[in-house]
């Protein structure tokens, strides 16, 4: 179709700041759904056709930007008069660049400084720039690669988009701070007055409101089909019927600027540059969407600690701050200690996973109880000294309930950076339900399985038993981000939150060693999480990590498994009696199966 700005009115500034002379970059802080491809392809398209110059395409990756152009680019060229003319025929076209019959459109990809070098062009799109790696063996940042292709033309044109990541380390939110930045303000359509749409809170006068259930609580879908935005001045609900015509007389104003209720601006603003910035402009200014479907993911994400973040990044298009530890371990444990003893798993569990932890000559564990909601139980931790005590202490052992039946474990990880061999064998002889992990600073991924890589004595123990193994490959700063939010803002037993038994409480050992973790960033701008006392353990921290990311194993990220397992704890208790062996049954073998591992070890 032919671009449209009623489909997306919030591109009318950029489509000015485009034919405006005097500026050179334009920078789009920008949520999901609100047609940055769509735009910034269209203006490839009317470049080709009005003003023929070479231009550049540069995205996360060489996979990635090849999708934009198969997907997106040719499509939108094929649909343009003046551009379709000068494509080649379907059989030439090709993905590394758009040859065009009087200009080409040049692809690179960070990461590849190759790419990004020896091409000059007029203009350009850096596509989601927040997710640019740096180049491996020079930890080289791709974006000044990227911008020095336009020095050749004195009146090039760069637009920089993407959603944003942490707050400090963004690339877009630097390119906009550094811009003539602008907000997009919208007319009520009751009192007239033009304002800019925020998020909100419940007491606060404005914003995204929502209803709640009985109990006072939020719940996913009853905000999806309640929610309203309430205009901050005369507090009257905004449905979503009135969005359209709002946010189709919608105007930019520069920071430092006002707008009366005639959309007239007014003042001057408080930077001026010729880059000029668009944002942060949250999803919810896209037509397609609705006040309920942010409420909804907003709720969710509450259950999900983890995923609030990119809620916040893609939805809100605001930076993803980085919580730094204020709390002692004695506070830590009055806030996460529950009503369960050590060793006991409470009623509302239906999974029970186990991570372990290996150091030189001993091994650490947490196990770890699941409940819904995404709610964590500690449910015992401890050392075992050699492979025969933490197979019969620990892992053949069923763990008894409160007052529903005895539990086994369904399924654990195990950290393979350390005695790797014996690692692998001791898996080996356990059998699925008992996994080789090892965490990475940095994966695309939170969890990769992978082929193991077997040493030559692992790899004649495999051949022998006939049997592959894989190694669960996990984001060690995801899943440490993940244990943190739960340690930072949660409280024993809400959604979402870590649980402690009530008699760990004052356990300086435990607590501390899960507080003995912050992220610290490195030259390249990334952060790892360190040692904040570099002679104490973190040992225990690591354990749970590794417990968690079982569970995300186990789940494949339906989280109703664990729902199902618990009400199946709670008919199998009915049906027979309650079953608590302190002792593992004397034969049998583990099956990974959502009833957890049946029979015990030899």
């Amino acid at each position: 179709m032919p671009f449209s700005l009623a489909a997306f009115p919030h591109h009318d500034g950029v489509l000015d700041a485009f034919d405006d002379p005097t500026v050179r970059r334009i920078i789009l802080q920008w949520g999901t759904r609100l047609g940055k491809t769509t735009l910034c392809m269209s203006l490839f398209a009317f470049t080709a056709a009005t003003y023929p110059r070479n231009m550049m395409l540069a995205s996360t990756s060489q996979a990635s930007v090849k999708r934009v152009i198969t997907d997106r680019l040719y499509r939108i060229l094929e649909s343009t008069a003046g551009a379709r003319e000068k494509l080649p025929p379907p059989h030439e076209r090709s993905v590394e660049a758009v040859r065009l019959t009087d200009c080409s459109i040049n692809v690179g990809w960070s990461g590849s400084p190759n790419s990004l070098a020896d091409v000059s062009a007029w203009f350009g799109v850096g596509n989601e720039i927040d997710k640019w790696s740096s180049d491996k063996s020079t930890e080289a940042d791709p974006l000044p690669l990227f911008l020095n292709r336009f020095k050749g033309f004195t009146n090039h044109k760069i637009i920089l988009e993407s959603t944003p990541t942490i707050r400090g380390h963004s690339r877009i939110e630097a390119a906009l701070l550094a811009s003539k930045r602008h907000d997009r303000y919208v007319p009520c359509p009751h009192c007239g007055t033009f304002q800019i749409l925020m998020k909100g809170d419940a007491e606060t006068p404005g914003g995204i409101k929502w209803e709640r259930d009985a109990n006072g609580n939020s719940d996913a879908e009853i905000a999806f089909a309640t929610a309203f935005y309430e205009c901050r001045f005369c507090r009257v609900r905004i449905e979503n019927h009135h969005r359209t015509q709002m946010l189709r007389r919608g105007v930019w104003v520069p920071d430092g600027c006002t707008i009366d209720n005639e959309g007239h601006i007014g003042g001057e603003p408080r930077r001026n540059s010729d880059s000029v910035g668009f944002g942060p402009l949250p999803s919810w200014y896209a037509l397609s969407e609705t006040w309920g479907s942010f409420a909804r993911q907003w709720v969710a994400a509450a259950k999900q600690p983890r995923v609030l973040q990119d809620v916040v990044n893609s939805y809100m298009a605001e930076t993803w701050e980085i919580r730094r530890q204020t709390h002692t371990w004695e506070k830590l444990g009055e806030r996460l200690a529950g009503d369960h003893q050590r060793g006991v798993v409470p009623d509302d569990c239906g999974l029970l996973t186990v991570g372990i932890d290996v150091q030189q000559d001993y091994f650490v564990w947490c196990l770890a109880g699941w409940a819904p909601d995404d709610r964590e139980y500690l449910i015992d931790y401890g050392e075992s000294m050699a492979w025969s005590d933490l197979r019969r202490d620990v892992l053949a052992k069923h763990w008894p309930g409160v007052s529903l039946a005895a539990l086994p474990i369904a399924m654990g990880g195990i950290d393979s950076g350390h005695r790797t061999d014996e690692v692998y064998g001791f898996c080996q002889e356990i059998g699925d339900a008992l996994r080789p992990t090892k965490g990475f600073e940095s994966l695309e991924r939170p969890i990769i399985a992978s082929s193991l890589e077997w040493s030559r004595d692992a790899l004649r123990r495999a051949l022998a038993a006939s049997k592959g193994m894989h190694l669960w490959k996990f984001n060690k700063p995801y899943w440490h981000e993940e244990l943190q939010r739960r340690l930072d803002s949660l409280r024993a037993k809400e959604a979402g939150s870590l649980t402690i038994p009530a008699d760990s409480r004052m356990d300086a050992d435990l607590l501390g060693q899960l507080l003995n973790n912050v992220p610290v960033e490195q030259p390249s701008g990334k952060f790892v999480w360190q040692k904040v006392r570099q002679a104490e353990p973190d040992d225990y921290r690591d354990a749970l990590v590794i417990a968690r990311v079982v569970k995300e194993m186990w789940t494949r990220g339906n989280e109703s498994r664990i729902q199902l397992a618990a009400a199946a704890r709670l008919r199998a208790t009915n049906r027979e009696p309650v079953e608590r062996p302190s002792e593992p049954r004397a034969a049998g073998r583990f099956l990974n199966r959502p009833g957890g591992w049946i029979g015990g070890m030899q």
